[in-house]
C-alpha cells in the first residue's frame, strides 16, 4: 500500500508532464513497472532465500524456484493492483481506503 501514497507524490509532476505534452501517463506507470522489476526481483530473491531454509521447506531446486517464481510474481502482481487503485480514485484516503478492503478482501477469500 506503500505504492499509493508515492503514487499520489508524483502526480502534479505526471500532470504537468502531461499539459505540457511532454509524455503520457502510461509511459510514466510503465517506465516505473520496468523500474520496479529488478529492484522487486533482488528483494524478493533475498526474502525467498532467508523464509525458504529458516522454514525448511524442501530441499529441491525446482521446488524452491518456483517459489520464488509465485512470491516475485506476487509482489509484481500487488504492485500493479495497487497502483491501478491509486489511479481510479481522485482522493488518497479513498484509495487508502479500498486498497485496505481490497486486500483484506484478497486475503479472506483467496487463503
Amino acid at each position: 500500500m506503500a505504492e499509493i501514497t508515492a503514487l499520489y507524490a508524483q502526480r502534479p509532476i505526471v500532470h504537468r508532464h502531461k499539459a505540457a505534452a511532454l509524455y503520457h501517463p502510461f509511459i510514466e506507470a510503465v517506465a516505473l513497472t520496468l523500474v520496479d522489476v529488478p529492484i522487486t526481483s533482488v528483494t524478493t530473491l533475498l526474502f525467498g532465500i532467508i523464509l525458504y531454509f529458516m522454514v525448511g521447506l524442501q530441499g529441491a531446486a525446482d521446488q524452491y524456484f518456483v517459489f520464488q517464481l509465485f512470491v516475485f510474481t506476487m509482489s509484481i502482481t500487488m504492485k500493479s493492483w495497487f497502483r491501478a487503485i491509486a489511479t481510479a480514485f481522485k482522493s488518497e484516503a479513498t484509495a487508502l481506503t479500498m486498497a485496505g478492503i481490497s486486500a483484506i478482501a484478497s486475503s479472506i477469500y483467496t487463503g
